[in-house]
C-alpha cells in the first residue's frame, strides 16, 4: 500500500509540474503576444499622427506637395520618417498636382507605417503685375471714356495713399503689342505712371495671359452674380477686413452704390451706374463681346486688367484707378487661392 501511495503521490506531482509548466509557458507567450500587439499598434499610432500632423502643413502651405524627405525624431515615445514623393503626377504642368506621402514609424524597434494619396486642386499664386491697367497677353481693349478719368501707375496704399517707399511706381497703362488698345474719349483722359510723360502706356515684353487664371478662380468665388442679375440697393463685395472672390457671369447690373475688396472677375456686360469703389483686382472678360460700363468709379485701388480677346471698357464721369501693390498682394493671399489639399486614398 506504501509503495502505491508513494507512486501515486509521484504522479500527482509529476502532473501538476507539467501543467504548471504549461501555464507558465501561456502566462509568457500571452505576455509577449500582448506586448508585441502593443508595440504594432503604438507604431501605427505614431505613422497615422505623423501623416495627419504633415497633412495639415501641406495644407497650410508649410511644405509643397513636391518630392521631399522629414522627421520626427520624437513622438509619442518613438520616431517617424515622412516621405513625399510627387514623381506619381503624371502631369505636373497641370491641376490637380498629385504627391504620394509615405509615413514609416518605429516604436521599441518595432516599424509601421501609413501611404496616404494626395492631390491638391488649386494654387494661385500673385502673377506680375505692372500697370495700374494691365492687357493680357493676345488680348484687346476698346476704352471708352468721358468727363475725368485718370488711370495712375505710380503706387498707393491700400487706402489709396500715396505710397512711394514700399513698391516702386508702374506704368499707367501697359500691353503686349501696338494695336492692342484703342480709344475714345471724351473730356479729360490721363495715363500716368513711372515714366515722365504722358501717356504713359507701354510695351511690355512677356506680359502674362491671365485669362486662364481669372476662369480658374470663377470656380472658388464667394460671392456670384448669375446672367440676368440686377440689384437695386446698395452692395458689398467684401471689406478690407474680409476680402471676398466675386465672380458675376454674363449681364449683371448694380444702380446703387457698390463698394468691394478682394477680386472681382467680371465675364460679361458689367453694369455700375451708381457710385462704385473696390480695393483689389478686378478683372473683365468678354463674354458675349459686350461693354461693361462703369460710373463714377472714383476709387478704384489695385489694377485693372483686360483679359479677353475684345473687351470694351466705358467709364463715365470720375474714373481714378490707382495702382497699389498692397491691394494686390492683399488680393492673392485670398485662403480660396492657397490650394486644398484632398486625400484620396489611405492605407495602413
Amino acid at each position: 500500500m506504501g509503495r502505491a501511495a508513494l507512486i501515486i503521490v509521484l504522479g500527482f506531482g509529476v502532473t501538476l509540474a507539467i501543467m504548471s509548466r504549461a501555464i507558465t509557458g501561456r502566462l509568457s507567450d500571452a505576455v509577449e503576444n500582448s506586448t508585441g500587439y502593443y508595440q504594432k499598434t503604438r507604431a501605427k499610432n505614431i505613422a497615422s499622427s505623423a501623416a495627419e500632423i504633415y497633412l495639415r502643413k501641406m495644407r497650410q502651405g508649410e511644405i509643397g506637395n513636391g518630392n521631399g524627405t522629414y522627421s520626427m525624431s520624437s513622438i509619442m515615445g518613438g520616431s517617424v520618417t515622412i516621405k513625399v514623393d510627387s514623381t506619381v503626377d503624371k502631369s505636373p504642368a497641370t491641376l490637380p498636382d498629385t504627391a504620394l506621402m509615405t509615413t514609416i514609424a518605429t516604436y521599441q524597434g518595432v516599424k509601421d507605417s501609413a501611404v496616404i494619396l494626395v492631390a491638391q486642386n488649386l494654387s494661385i499664386t500673385e502673377p506680375s503685375i505692372t500697370g495700374a491697367l494691365s492687357v493680357s497677353n493676345g488680348g484687346k481693349v476698346g476704352l471708352k471714356t468721358s468727363n475725368s478719368t485718370t488711370i495712375d501707375g505710380l503706387n498707393y496704399d491700400i487706402n489709396g495713399n500715396r505710397d512711394s517707399l514700399s513698391c516702386a511706381d508702374e506704368h499707367g497703362l501697359v500691353y503686349s503689342t501696338y494695336g492692342d488698345v484703342s480709344y475714345t474719349t471724351s473730356g479729360t483722359l490721363k495715363i500716368k505712371g513711372v515714366d515722365a510723360f504722358t501717356p504713359d502706356t507701354v510695351v511690355v515684353a512677356g506680359l502674362p495671359n491671365y485669362t486662364p487664371m481669372a476662369i480658374q478662380m470663377e470656380s472658388v468665388a464667394d460671392i456670384k452674380f448669375l446672367n440676368g442679375t440686377s440689384i437695386s440697393v446698395p452692395e458689398t463685395l467684401g471689406t478690407l477686413a474680409s476680402p471676398k472672390i466675386t465672380y458675376c457671369q454674363g449681364s449683371v447690373s448694380f444702380s446703387q452704390k457698390v463698394t468691394g475688396a478682394g477680386i472681382l472677375i467680371c465675364d460679361g456686360k458689367f453694369n455700375a451706374t451708381n457710385t462704385f469703389e473696390f480695393t483689389g483686382v478686378i478683372f473683365f472678360l468678354d463674354s458675349g463681346k459686350v461693354e461693361s460700363k462703369m460710373s463714377n468709379a472714383d476709387k478704384i485701388v489695385g489694377a485693372v486688367i483686360s483679359a479677353g480677346t475684345n473687351v470694351k471698357l466705358n467709364f463715365t464721369n470720375t474714373t481714378y484707378i490707382k495702382y497699389s501693390c498692397a491691394a494686390i498682394d492683399m488680393a492673392f493671399k485670398l485662403p480660396n487661392l492657397i490650394g486644398k489639399v484632398i486625400v484620396c486614398n489611405w492605407w495602413e
